[in-house]
């Protein structure tokens, strides 16, 4: 499939979450496919799909996010609620293969103390929020989220959140951004 929205949600609360979420996106893109990575089978007139998965941990967007089904993929976490035509987003990837929100954290220095390699990055390049992105189904793309999965699990016991993970494998990727 060319272009789609792609979830990935377990647990009754972020499923119910993604429900509303992704009715909001079909309001105002009636046609643009919804998939979900789930832990159990979703049945919604909002979902067109729905892939089950296996989950072991609160950050599972990061064992599959990098498994999307689409060419171009809009990467919403349950929590978000659209307000509009969202579709403008794959433009960007005209240009780019990977667009994503600054975070407000820049460099957090309880993480620098933690996890070693993260406080080389520059405080200019700063945390991204990685619960809105849109990204093209690239070599780099790919790379860079086996990249991130890699830090993630290496640094789980140090900090098990993945902003900072996530900053890393983009600063050592080969991204578009």
């Amino acid at each position: 499939m060319k272009q789609g929205v792609l979830y990935i949600a377990f647990g009754k609360n972020f499923l119910k979450e993604m429900l509303i979420s992704a009715e909001s996106v079909k309001k105002h893109c009636p046609d643009l496919h919804i998939t979900v990575f789930s832990d159990k089978m979703v049945e919604s007139k909002f979902i067109d799909h729905c892939r089950l998965v296996e989950v072991s941990h609160l950050r599972a967007k990061v064992d599959y996010v990098g498994e999307s089904p689409y060419e171009q993929t809009i990467f919403l976490d349950t929590d978000t609620i659209i307000d509009h035509d969202i579709r403008e987003m794959f433009s960007i990837l005209e240009k780019y293969e990977f667009a994503i929100c600054h975070d407000l954290a820049r460099k957090r220095k309880n993480v620098s103390r933690l996890i070693p390699g993260y406080e080389k990055i520059p405080y200019s390049f700063s945390e991204v929020n990685p619960g809105v992105m849109v990204f093209a189904n690239t070599q780099n793309v790919n790379d860079f989220f086996e990249n991130w999965k890699k830090l993630f699990y290496k640094h789980f016991n140090s900090w098990p959140y993945e902003q900072p993970t996530f900053r890393m494998a983009l600063w050592e990727s080969n991204v578009n951004l």
